[in-house]
């Protein structure tokens, strides 16, 4: 197994034992503890640092198979799907994190997977681009930026400055999240027209 491989291993089982913690925490107590929260924010922040070294490492050793190809993205939208559920959860985000973006994020994710693997059972190459990654990191940003909030930031906010922003960077979210879908799409049958237009010609 590939180096690049076996980060991606670590992040999968690194990433399930986040969700256990945090979900274990949102269920027994709708007010999550903040030493739980910055617990939470730092090991979120942690597998999104090793996401960005995951891709470094199969670019630079020429490690990109099939699987990470898969498995990469796979992990992140466990992350932040698992994430943002589990945010439905606590109180102080009723208002900030409200179930159709849940869905709208979850279902993008079902979505693009299944373009990929379409993408990837054709023989075509499928990996993230930079739509995507930006989309990405619009979401890291605003999961670390509810957990700031909820757990430092909400006390100290009496303007609503902090809100009104965190609610911004949703809403830049959002339009990530669909514009990314539909960029995926376009490149996806782009690919395949260019594969059949290359096999009518052979």
């Amino acid at each position: 197994m590939s180096l690049a491989n076996k980060i991606t291993f670590t992040r999968l089982f690194m990433t399930l034992i986040y969700l256990i913690y945090l979900g274990f925490h949102v269920t027994s107590s709708k007010v999550v503890d903040t030493l739980v929260l910055d617990v939470c924010c730092t090991v979120f922040l942690f597998l999104s640092i090793l996401d960005v070294v995951d891709g470094i490492v199969a670019r630079s050793m020429n490690q990109s198979t099939k699987l990470g190809r898969i498995l990469d993205p796979l992990v992140d939208k466990v992350s932040v799907g698992g994430s943002l559920i589990l945010f439905l959860g606590i109180v102080d985000l009723s208002e900030i994190i409200l179930p159709w973006m849940v869905v709208v994020v979850v279902l993008r994710e079902f979505y693009v997977s299944s373009i990929r693997f379409v993408a990837e059972e054709r023989g075509i190459e499928f990996p993230a681009n930079l739509w995507g990654r930006l989309k990405t990191l619009s979401e890291v940003v605003v999961i670390v930026g509810c957990f700031l909030y909820i757990s430092h930031l909400k006390n100290f906010d009496q303007s609503g400055y902090v809100l009104a922003v965190l609610k911004a960077l949703i809403v830049v979210m959002l339009s990530s999240v669909v514009l990314s879908s539909i960029i995926y799409t376009v490149l996806l049958f782009r690919a395949m027209n260019e594969q059949n237009s290359n096999s009518n010609k052979n």
